[in-house]
This record gives structure tokens, C-alpha cells and sequence, in this order.
């Protein structure tokens, strides 16, 4: 009896630790983005952060402006995703949403940002996408930046 007891027990833990588990992602940063209209700035997301409602993205700004000035990093993004090889935004299932955060200006040349896109956007399919996020250069020039990734 107490070894039937212990076979339970040991397949219901077994069946706990695979419900809890979850899905497996398989994900795909790609190294370089299309869409990259200010040079020295690159926007990666940090490798194992990547989820289908979140990630941290990391920006790598070594712009050398005189005066020492900087790019000033939106709060704002967007994500897009590859339909028939063309990006399209994706609609966002939320028009009111709040953000706690104002503009981002890089120091020591790297920022750090978690992302959490599901209030917008929901959790993301099987897909290519990337985020888009917007820069103010120290001229006044308001450039995009991104960095694409594939799901599933």
C-alpha cells in the first residue's frame, strides 16, 4: 500500500512540474533590423527575456555628439509584424493605457528596458515582428529605431 501510495504521489508531482513548465518558446533574435535610421545605436533584446507578452530590450547608444549631447529614447513603441514580407503595426486592443515612464536619455552608452506589451497588444502568435522605438536626436531630428524577432 505504501508503495502504491508513493507511485502517486511521484506521477502527480511529475504531472505539476510539466503542467507548470510550460510552453517551450522558440524564439529568434535577428542581429541587425531593417529599420535603423540613426547610426552607432543598436536595439537588441536580451537573450532568454524574450516572451509572447514581454521583453528586455537593450539599447547600445556610442553616438558621439559635440557638447556631449544625447539621444533622448521615447517612452513610446510600437510592434509591427511581417505580413506577406511587408511590416504592418498591429492594432492595439487597448486605447487607453497609461504609461508610468518619460523620455530615456542612455548613460555609459546602454539602456535597459522591460517591456510588457500584452495590455497593447495581447500575447503575440507564431510571427515576425519587431519593436519600433522612436529617438530624438540632439539636432531635433525624431528617428526610429528597432529590433525584429521570430516566434514559434
Amino acid at each position: 500500500m505504501k508503495k502504491i501510495y508513493y507511485m502517486l504521489t511521484i506521477i502527480v508531482i511529475c504531472l505539476m512540474v510539466l503542467a507548470c513548465g510550460g510552453e517551450k518558446l522558440k524564439v529568434t533574435i535577428k542581429d541587425k533590423a531593417e529599420l535603423n535610421e540613426v547610426p552607432r545605436v543598436k536595439m537588441t533584446i536580451k537573450k532568454g527575456t524574450l516572451k509572447r507578452t514581454e521583453a528586455l530590450v537593450i539599447i547600445t547608444d556610442h553616438s558621439d555628439y559635440q557638447g556631449g549631447l544625447k539621444n533622448i529614447y521615447d517612452h513610446d513603441y510600437r510592434i509591427d509584424k511581417k505580413v506577406d514580407n511587408d511590416w504592418k503595426e498591429l492594432d492595439i486592443i487597448l486605447e487607453e493605457y497609461a504609461s508610468d515612464l518619460m523620455a530615456l536619455t542612455v548613460f555609459n552608452d546602454k539602456l535597459s528596458m522591460k517591456i510588457n506589451w500584452e495590455a497593447l497588444y495581447g500575447e503575440l502568435e507564431d510571427g515576425e515582428y519587431r519593436i519600433v522605438k522612436g529617438v530624438n536626436t540632439p539636432s531635433g531630428d525624431n528617428k526610429k529605431i528597432s529590433v525584429e524577432f521570430k516566434i514559434g
